[in-house]
């Protein structure tokens, strides 16, 4: 991990570490990005983006990628920064997610429960249902470009990581999403074609069933603030929480 400065983090520093994971694009150029980065750095935060699988230039060395499911991902991250920059320090550690990076934050709050090493965390257009979410989202990104353009950007991305895929993927796995990325129209296609078969799941329902946090979240010991808004093109504001199950 690197300082903004120069050189590697200093594991003498007593300052708060922000831990932020991007949206679906995923990567470390993007405007939202680097103005969070700026305003935390304002604040007195260190700050920390961790990047998904596969993005911003990161090759593939083990035949996964990431989705909806990744918050295995995000606890690597977590314990690496905590361990190593937290912990012996006691320096507080908050998060910070946007839209899939939100929702992933999510999954690793309702997993992790009261051990979870997050001071606190925010989340920026929380999907909760993808079901409902990535429904609404075919219809009302602007007539669809929005999801159309997310799965085309999506399946470039993968595609570009085919050879590396070749080499260690199951053949007959890798033959069937190197044939299905051609079937790719939108985000929801991708998830069809790409995602399910990658994850194991026998249909795009049982994947955003197991991505479903509506009636997990009572599980989450850390205070999180979500940020929504009513006019969002990817969640539709009906299935908003107002209350929590106990």
């Amino acid at each position: 991990m690197l300082d903004e400065r120069g050189g590697k983090a200093s594991l003498e520093s007593s300052e708060p570490i922000l831990l932020i994971l991007s949206g679906l694009a995923g990567g470390k150029e993007n405007l939202y990005n680097i103005d969070v980065i700026k305003k935390a750095r304002h604040s007195g935060f260190k700050v920390v983006l961790v990047s998904h699988r596969g993005t911003c230039g990161l090759k593939l060395t083990t035949p996964k990628f990431y989705d909806a499911l990744s918050h295995d991902d995000l606890h690597e991250a977590t314990e690496y920064v905590f361990g190593t920059y937290c912990q012996k320090q006691k320096r507080k550690l908050h998060g910070y997610g946007v839209s899939l990076g939100a929702h992933i934050f999510t999954l690793h709050l309702i997993e992790r429960g009261s051990g979870s090493r997050y001071a606190s965390v925010g989340a920026n257009c929380n999907l909760f249902d993808f079901k409902q979410s990535m429904t609404y989202f075919r219809k009302e990104s602007f007539y669809g470009f929005s999801c159309w353009l997310f799965g085309q950007n999506m399946k470039n991305l993968f595609n570009g990581h085919l050879p590396e895929l070749k080499k260690i993927m199951d053949p007959q796995l890798y033959s069937k999403l190197a044939s299905g990325t051609e079937k790719v129209f939108d985000l929801v296609d991708y998830d069809t074609y790409v995602t399910v078969p990658m994850r194991g799941f026998s249909d795009r329902e049982e994947y955003y069933n197991k991505a479903y946090t509506l009636d997990k979240l009572h599980r989450i010991k850390t205070p999180l603030l979500n940020l929504q808004s009513e006019d969002d093109f990817v969640v539709n504001p009906a299935i908003l929480p107002t209350k929590l199950k106990a």
